[in-house]
Parts: C-alpha cells; structure tokens; sequence
C-alpha cells in the first residue's frame, strides 16, 4: 500500500512534468516561428531584392497598418541600432533624416529612394509620439492625489460645480461626494488605481465638454439602469489607459498626422479618447438594458471586444477637433453589423 506521502510526490511529480511539457513546447514553438520568419524574410530578400522595410513601404498604403508594421520589424530586427529605434527616447527632433539615412546605408537601399525616406521619417515620428504619450500619461496615472494640494482640489471641486447645481463640498472628505457616484466620503480612495489620470479625465469631460458630462451624469441616475457615474467613468479610463499600453490605440495616433504637433501627440488627444468612449460605454449600457449593476464586468468585456474590434481598422473617437460624432450607438454599431 502506498504512504500518503509517495502519493503526494507522484502526484507534485505529474504536475512538475505537464508544466515542463507545456514550457518545452512553448519555447520550441517560439524557436519554430522565429526560425521561419527569419527563413521567410530571408527568401522574400532573395526574390525581390528589397528589405522587408522597403517591401512595407512600397506595398502597404493603410498608414497605420504600414507603421505597425515598420515597427514590428525594427523591434525584431537583429541590427541593435534598429531594434532601439522604436523607444521613445532614441529618435531625436531635428535628426530623423540622419536616422533615415542611417537606417538606408544599413539595409542597403538607394538614397534616391525619397519615398521610402519620406514613409520612414514619417513613421519614426509617429512612433516616438506614440510612446512619449504612453509615459505622459503613465507619469500623470502614477501621480497621487493630495489632499493639502490646491490645484488638485480645484481640480475636484470643478467636477461639483460643472455637475451640480446647489453649493457642493469645500472639502475632500464629504458624504455629499457620494451623490457625483463616489463610493465613500473620500474620492481619493477611489483614484488610488489610476492616481490623478484618473481625476484629470473627468474633469477633462466635465469641463471641457460640459453638456456631454451632464446628460452623461442625469443617464446615471436612472431609477432602473443607473451606475455610480465617477466610479464608472475611472473605470472607462482605466480601460481607455489599457488600450494605450497594449497598442490598441495605435490605429488611431498612426492613421491621421492631425495628432502629431512638433513629433508630439497633445495629451488632450487622449482625454478625448476617454471622452468617446465614456459616451459610447453609456448608450451601450442603456442599449442592454441590465438587470442590475452586477452585469457590469460581464457588459464591459463586450463593450470592450467591440472597441478593440473597431480599432482594428479605424480610429476611436466622436471628438476630434471639437467636432462631435452624435449618431447613436444603435447607428455606429447594430446598423453596421447588420448591412
């Protein structure tokens, strides 16, 4: 009879060796791709006599699809100076056309090649862009609220004023925040994840887009499918933040040069972003129509599919230039599916 301790080893054993298995198989696949990329990059080189980055430029005419895919290919790149071309801080103002050439004497492209040269700088721009906004925001989301901080409060106390109409609190710690869809007396708590990104955003909404942020706000407080307003739009820019570091939102800062002031992409950009989405996430709420608050998570993992699915192809946004998008999610979504 076996003692309960040989049956534990066997048992740890089991486990031990289907994890290894699984890892084995993981990185032997890994190698396979990797090999095969190389190998087919390799033959295409043979056959065309172009560099995969002059094949891009030639072949890809979707400007976010060809940046995507200059990227990829630096990041992958065995050549050390092209793989750290796509951090942001590696491609100085003033010297991308020295960078352009450099990049051309490596892969070996003719300097009278000026569309590749003009395709290439324009890309490197928008990639840098494209990653000093992603710390931007990060320094801005790692930034705590403080309540001996003026300007921050300020901050908080427009989201009263823009939102409510009697005299609100003069202070942080105040049962009356509960009322805008804070979860305590204390709306620092609730920023704790997102730091002042979070507070930054909707008073972003709030102030700048005012009558969205109202009719937004009254929406909330439906008597059947109304949400905790603040508490809901940190969770909008938690996601919207999340689109940003995972890439998502490239399709959208690569597709129009209208974003890129002076190879930067304004933070403003971004809030309005938060602000599409905020918009889109409530008439998705109200299309569903829930049952309760307690379908939250499972609704916003749609929502989210259908974001991530838009962004495949076009960018995000109602607000560009202060001009609105006001069809209706029914329009922007069912209708289209549906034809």
């Amino acid at each position: 009879m076996n003692s309960p301790n040989k049956a534990s080893h066997s048992k740890y054993s089991l486990i031990f060796g289907d994890k290894l298995q699984s890892f084995l198989h993981l990185v032997f696949t890994q190698f396979l791709l990797h090999y095969f990329d190389r190998m087919s990059k390799f033959i295409l080189h043979l056959i065309t006599g172009k560099s995969e980055l002059e094949r891009i430029c030639k072949n890809e005419k979707i400007q976010s699809v060809r940046i995507k895919k200059i990227e990829n290919s630096l990041k992958k790149s065995s050549n050390s100076y092209l793989r750290n071309l796509t951090s942001s801080d590696s491609v100085s103002s003033g010297y991308e056309d020295d960078i352009v050439f450099n990049i051309m004497q490596i892969k070996q492209i003719p300097a009278e090649n000026a569309t590749f040269s003009f395709l290439m700088k324009d890309a490197l721009m928008k990639i840098k862009a494209y990653h000093s906004l992603m710390r931007e925001v990060d320094l801005i989301r790692c930034e705590k609220f403080c309540h001996e901080n003026w300007s921050q409060l300020s901050l908080l106390l427009d989201l009263w004023t823009g939102l409510k109409s009697e005299s609100g609190p003069e202070c942080v710690k105040n049962r009356k925040w509960r009322e805008l869809g804070f979860q305590g007396d204390d709306p620092s708590t609730d920023f704790r994840g997102m730091g002042m990104l979070a507070l930054n955003s909707l008073n972003y909404l709030v102030t700048k887009h005012n009558e969205i942020a109202k009719n937004i706000f009254a929406k909330s407080k439906h008597p059947k499918y109304g949400y905790s307003f603040a508490i809901v739009g940190i969770n909008v820019i938690a996601w919207v933040y999340k689109l940003l570091i995972d890439g998502d939102l490239k399709t959208h800062f690569y597709n129009y040069s209208q974003f890129l002031k002076k190879d930067k992409i304004k933070l403003e950009n971004f809030y309005r972003i938060f602000v599409s989405v905020f918009i889109e996430f409530n008439e998705f709420w109200f299309y569903k129509e829930p049952d309760s608050i307690m379908q939250f998570e499972l609704l916003s993992k749609e929502f989210l599919s259908l974001v991530k699915l838009k962004l495949v192809n076009e960018p995000y946004t109602h607000i560009t230039e202060g001009v609105i998008d006001r069809r209706s999610f029914v329009e922007r979504y069912v209708l289209n599916s549906s034809s």
